[in-house]
């Protein structure tokens, strides 16, 4: 059996040479960099493609709930415009004694002639609002010069 003793020459002995182990060590980083680049990749991947769906599906709810107000505004229109045709001098406007689709959007029905003179209005739980005099003409206030 050989015998080991602590000589100088034993000492400088490595396994491995220095740029060898350098080379491994910076291999080995490099492929643990690269593997986490990969997996962030993939993952912002991921994240995008949920988003989209997320946008997607609210986006489906919002445009479904809009055409819902729309169409029940609408009909409110219509049903102040057959009130309005029925009788032309004095129509009533009922919308809110029912219980219908907008009355959760529309805060009042104003029904105005053709010179702008507000013919019938409803409001929900509120009594009829009369029709007004024309607005006055209002003119702006003076603007004296500041001496400074």
């Amino acid at each position: 059996m050989p015998n080991r003793d602590d000589s100088a020459e034993s000492k400088n002995l490595r396994p491995y040479s220095a740029v060898r182990l350098i080379a491994v060590t910076a291999i080995l980083i490099s492929f643990l960099v690269a593997a986490t680049a990969g997996m962030l990749a993939v993952s912002y991947r991921e994240s995008l493609r949920q988003e989209m769906v997320n946008l997607r599906n609210v986006s489906i709810a919002f445009a479904a709930q809009t055409l819902s107000v729309v169409q029940a505004v609408d009909q409110a229109m219509v049903q102040a415009e057959r009130a309005y045709r029925k009788a032309p001098a004095d129509p009533v406007i009922d919308y809110f004694d029912d219980a219908r689709a907008a009355q959760d959007y529309i805060i009042g029905i104003h029904l105005f002639d053709n010179d702008g003179q507000l013919v019938a209005s409803g409001a929900p739980d509120a009594p009829p609002i009369p029709a007004a005099a024309p607005p006055r003409s209002v003119s702006a206030p003076a603007v004296r010069p500041v001496n400074v």
